[in-house]
């Protein structure tokens, strides 16, 4: 069958969202380098069992979860509320990691709420909500001093669960909301060995003093945070999302319909799913990956300018979780 390049409806399948599970412990999505896992859910325990566990300090306590689930999510104050998890150095990765967790700030929330303290002035290192900031974004990651922050492009919604992510490996790190990259940059990060000491929900190094920004707390929830010892994909990012989002399950429903050759509709999308389109030459494939992947934002979507093929290509489609 010829490609007509203005109207055409094209062959496809979806294939539904598969969660790999660590052995025996329920973990859904990539398991491969993950080295501590704390859900939050009514104590600061590492679900992988190794040990690592966290302290709540000033006020900070154990509230509803992403689904509603009472005891599902650790709740930080803004004023001085967190959760201290120390130094592990045979545990917690340095250089080439990957830090995600789950959040649900409050209106205005300003401060970390992921942090990597050195233990001494600057060099600090953490995922800041800050939608009031000079920095403009409703998230960022910075090192102390400054040295080109990486900044989410859209603040995040007040009372709303909101995914985050960064990866660092050796060509440099990658900031995610909502398993979608937002920013990047080609920077190293700095050798913290021996001078880690991890927290959620403020930073604890008094050397940046009580009027840095860094000093103020993140108010509101967090939960379901991870820790890796290597860079995931942006593919495996989107696993994660779509595992721990409490979204229905993807179904084998969705349609991709080619307009034109360089326009794409979808509909029966599961809104809030993060999505990938891949091509063909032929209907048994192989498949690959066609651009980034994108957040669902409505069950019925569409793409101007998606797809560039010459006239009389023969592809066949279809668009699946990654």
């Amino acid at each position: 069958m010829k490609l007509n390049p203005f109207a055409v409806l094209v062959w496809l399948s979806l294939i539904g969202l598969v969660c790999t599970q660590a052995s025996g412990q329920g973990i859904a999505g990539p398991t491969n380098g993950l080295v501590c896992y704390y859900r939050f859910n009514g104590n600061a325990n590492d679900a992988l069992g190794k040990g690592n566990a966290g302290v709540l300090y000033n006020g900070a306590y154990y509230t509803n979860g992403i689904g509603g689930q009472p005891n599902g999510a650790v709740w930080c104050d803004g004023a001085g509320g967190y959760v201290l998890m120390g130094k592990n150095e045979t545990v917690y990765p340095n250089q080439i990691l990957t830090w995600s967790l789950w959040v649900r700030p409050e209106a205005g929330a300003n401060g970390p709420a992921f942090w990597d303290d050195d233990e001494q002035s600057g060099g600090d290192r953490g995922l800041v909500v800050a939608p009031t900031l000079v920095y403009g974004g409703g998230l960022f990651f910075n090192v102390l001093p400054p040295d080109a922050p990486l900044i989410s492009p859209n603040p995040l919604t007040p009372k709303a669960w909101h995914h985050l992510a960064l990866t660092s490996d050796a060509a440099g790190q990658s900031l995610y909301v909502d398993g979608v990259q937002v920013a990047t940059r080609n920077l190293i990060l700095a050798d913290h060995t021996g001078r880690s000491s991890m927290s959620f929900g403020a930073g604890n190094d008094a050397f940046e003093g009580p009027n840095s920004v860094y000093a103020v707390g993140f108010k509101g929830a967090i939960c379901n945070a991870r820790i890796y010892q290597r860079a995931l994909s942006p593919n495996e990012v989107a696993e994660v999302y779509n595992a721990e989002s409490g979204l229905p399950a993807v179904g084998s429903g969705s349609l991709v319909t080619v307009n034109r050759a360089v326009s794409l509709s979808f509909s029966n999308l599961v809104a809030g799913a993060v999505y990938q389109v891949r091509a063909a030459p032929s209907a048994s494939g192989p498949f690959t990956n066609y651009a980034k992947p994108f957040l669902a934002t409505n069950s019925i979507m569409s793409f101007s300018a998606y797809w560039n093929v010459a006239d009389g290509n023969q592809l066949f489609f279809r668009v699946e979780a990654p």
